[in-house]
C-alpha cells in the first residue's frame, strides 16, 4: 500500500498557517457517560477512569432515569427521595463516581434526564406536570450543591423523539419556563439549560426545527443550545454536516437576545450502518474513526464549540432485553469506545480501545477547552483541515481528515511540527496500542496527508505526551 501511495499526485498544496476564525472559547470534545447497566469491578472502573483521563475532554453528558432517584409519593402526593433517608443504590453510586472523577480532573457535567417519571403511586407524572419538573430540579440540586462541575441541566432526552415519553413541542416548551422558575426558586439561577436537545438528521421525520424554534419561543429559559445528530455517511462524507450547522447558528443568532448563546452538539455518532434495533457494530472499524473524525472537523468547522460521541461504553445500556449475565450478542447497545463487559462475553480484545477512542484522544488534545478555532479553507474535495490557537495566539494546532483516495500536500508554518498519523497500517486496529506513531518534522516545509488519513498535527510535543 505504501508503494502504491507514493506513486499518487497530491491534488493541491493547501497553506494551514492562516484561517478565519469561527469560535472562540470552546467547550471542547466530550462523551456520554452514564450508569451502568452492568457492574463496573473496581478494576474496570480505574482503567475507565485511566483511558477518559489521558483523553483530556471537556465535558461530559450524565444522563439518569428517574426511577434512580426517587421511589414513590408518599400521602400527600410528594415524592419521596432515595436519599431521604440515607439510602442510595448501584445507579447513583456510579453518577456519584462520574461526577467525583469529572470535579477532580476540571470536566464540565451536563446533567440530564431521559424522560418524565410517568406512573408514580398509581399517578401519571407528565413532562409538564409540576411534581415531574419538581423532581428533576430536586435532583439536580442535590447534586449541584456538592459538585460545582454540573454546568448544564438537561431535562429530557430527544423530546422531539416518540421514545422520550413527551407528546409534542408545547408540552416540553412548558415544561421548560417551568423548569427554569423551579431551578432559580431553589437557587440555581447560575446553571443554564442546555436545550432542546432535539435529534434527527436531514432526512429524519422533522429534520433539525426544534433548534431554531425553541431559540424564538424560549431564549430566556435556554442557556444553550443543544441538539443531536446522527449522521448518514453520505452527509459526512458531502459536507452537508457543517453547512447546515453554520446555516442554523447563523439563523438563530439572528434571534433577538440569542447571539452569544454556546452551541454545540449534545450526542454525535454515524447512523449508516445501524442494526439490530440499535447497535452499531461499525465502531469497532477505522472507517468509523475515520468518519467521525471528519464529523467532528465539521462541527468545529461551522463555529460550534463543542461535540459529545456516543457513546463510552457498550455496556452502559441495554438493546435487547433483559439484562442477561451474561450480555448475549444483541443484548448491549454497541456504540463505545469499548466493550467493558467483553471477557465475559467471551471476547476479552473487545475491551480493547477501538479507533474512534484515538480520533476523540488526540483532537481533544489539540483543541482543549478555550480554545480559538480556525476554518482552514483550500483544501482539495474530500480533506477537512481545521486550526485552534490558546490564549489569542497563532494557530497551532491542526487536524486535517483526507477521507479521498488521493494525497494532499499541506505548506507548514516555520518551526518545528510534531504529529501522529493515524491511518489503517497494521496498527490502527490494536487497541491496546496507541494506533499512530509520532513523527518530528524539524526542517521540512510541507507534508503529504496520505487518502483515508487523519492527521494530528501541533507545535508542541506535550501535545501527545500520555497520563497512561
Amino acid at each position: 500500500m505504501a508503494c502504491m501511495m507514493m506513486t499518487l499526485r497530491a491534488t493541491a498544496v493547501v497553506e494551514i498557517g492562516k484561517g478565519q476564525i469561527v469560535s472562540k472559547r470552546i467547550i471542547g470534545n466530550g462523551i456520554q457517560w452514564d450508569p451502568y447497566e452492568y457492574p463496573m469491578t473496581e478494576a474496570k472502573w480505574k482503567k475507565t477512569e485511566a483511558w477518559v483521563d489521558d483523553m483530556r475532554l471537556g465535558f461530559i453528558r450524565l444522563n439518569v432515569d428517574h426511577s434512580f432517584y426517587h421511589r414513590e409519593l408518599d400521602s400527600s402526593g410528594q415524592p419521596i427521595y432515595v436519599w431521604a433517608d440515607g439510602r442510595t443504590n448501584d445507579r447513583l453510586k456510579d453518577v456519584e463516581r462520574i461526577l467525583k472523577f469529572a470535579q477532580a480532573k476540571n470536566i464540565k457535567v451536563i446533567l440530564g434526564q431521559w424522560g418524565p417519571p410517568g406512573k408514580v403511586s398509581g399517578v401519571y407524572l407528565g413532562v409538564d406536570e409540576p411534581r415531574s419538573v419538581q423532581m428533576y430540579a430536586s435532583f439536580l440540586k442535590h447534586y449541584r450543591d456538592r459538585f460545582s462541575c454540573i454546568k448544564f441541566a438537561n431535562y429530557i432526552n430527544e423530546p422531539n423523539g416518540d421514545w422520550s415519553g413527551n407528546p409534542n413541542y408545547a408540552t416540553w416548551s412548558r415544561a421548560i419556563k417551568m423548569l427554569r422558575v423551579e431551578m432559580d426558586r431553589l437557587g440555581m439561577k447560575d446553571v443554564p439549560i442546555a436545550g432542546p436537545d432535539a435529534t434527527g438528521n436531514t432526512e429524519w421525520r422533522e429534520p433539525l426545527t426544534w433548534l431554531p424554534r425553541s431559540a424564538k419561543d424560549l431564549g430566556a429559559e435556554i442557556g444553550a443550545f443543544d441538539m443531536h445528530w446522527y449522521a448518514l455517511e453520505h452527509e459526512v462524507r458531502s459536507g452537508a454536516i457543517e453547512k447546515t450547522l453554520v446555516q442554523m447558528k447563523a439563523d438563530t443568532q439572528l434571534i433577538e437576545g440569542q447571539a452569544n448563546k454556546q452551541f454545540f452538539l449534545g450526542e454525535v455518532g454515524i447512523l449508516t450502518g445501524k442494526t439490530n434495533g440499535d447497535q452499531q457494530p461499525r465502531v469497532k472499524t477505522f472507517e468509523y474513526g475515520l468518519l467521525m473524525a471528519d464529523y467532528l472537523a465539521q462541527v468545529y468547522r461551522a463555529g460550534w464549540v463543542g461535540a459529545i460521541g456516543w457513546n463510552l461504553d457498550d455496556a452502559m445500556h441495554v438493546n435487547e432485553g433483559p439484562a442477561t449475565s451474561p450480555p448475549g450478542a444483541r443484548t448491549l447497545k454497541v456504540w463505545g469506545m469499548w466493550n467493558s463487559q467483553g471477557t465475559e462475553m467471551g471476547d476479552p480484545g473487545d475491551e480493547a480501545r477501538r479507533p474512534w477512542y484515538f480520533v476523540w484522544k488526540f483532537s481533544s488534545r489539540l483543541f482543549p477547552p478555550g480554545s480559538t478555532m480556525y476554518r482552514i479553507d483550500g483544501a482539495p474535495e474530500g480533506v477537512r483541515i481545521v486550526g485552534g490557537s490558546e490564549k489569542g495566539k497563532a494557530i497551532k494546532n491542526w487536524m486535517i481528515v483526507n477521507l479521498s483516495d488521493k494525497p494532499a500536500e499541506v505548506s507548514l508554518p516555520k518551526g518545528k511540527a510534531f504529529f501522529y498519523r493515524l491511518q489503517q497500517d497494521g496498527t490502527g486496529s490494536n487497541g491496546n496500542q496507541n494506533p499512530v506513531q509520532p513523527e518530528i518534522l524539524k526542517s521540512k516545509t510541507s507534508m503529504m496527508v496520505w487518502p483515508k488519513t487523519v492527521v494530528f498535527l501541533s507545535g508542541s510535543p506535550r501535545t501527545f505526551e500520555s497520563r497512561l
